[in-house]
């Protein structure tokens, strides 16, 4: 018996996603891409001769967190661009400052669960002046990367 047929095997592979791979060799490391985030049970079902043996797995794909940071917006009620929105994936936390140009902050908000952090140009109720304002904000994805950003936003009524 030579060692190499001690690995020779028949398996089949379920990746959870609806893709199966079925192999005759001794692939112990088959390839597979996750194009959506989730939690999928991955099982391999191995045979060699009559031994029969199955492991099943559970992973977690996580999508990599992004952020998209206007630099404009117009709160003029025209139904085009009214509110400034920060559009992102994979974020768990937010914290947003928005100053203007004395340092006087207009917007704050802080958020655990984030679905959309969302300001309509007011400060008190009362729409702010038309020009520069200040970005700080800082994120935490839910693949542990941190996004901090310093910058400047346009407001135009």
């Amino acid at each position: 018996r030579s060692s190499s047929n001690i690995l020779n095997f028949n398996s089949t592979w379920n990746f959870g996603n609806g893709t199966y791979s079925v192999t005759e060799s001794s692939t112990l490391s088959p390839k597979v891409k996750y194009v959506n985030p989730g939690s999928y049970t991955v099982q391999l079902y191995a045979q060699r001769g009559t031994c029969i043996e199955s492991k099943q797995l559970l992973i977690s794909v996580e999508q990599p967190s992004e952020l998209q940071i206007p630099n404009i917006f117009t709160p003029n009620n025209d139904g085009v661009n009214d509110v400034f929105i920060v559009p992102h994936t994979g974020i768990k936390s937010i914290t947003l400052s928005i100053t203007n140009r004395w340092g006087v902050q207009v917007f704050y908000a802080n958020s655990d669960s984030v679905d959309q952090i969302v300001w309509d140009g007011t400060r008190h109720g009362e729409p702010v002046p038309d020009g520069v304002y200040f970005i700080t904000l800082k994120a935490i994805g839910y693949d542990g990367k941190t996004h901090d950003y310093k910058g400047s936003l346009t407001l135009l009524h």
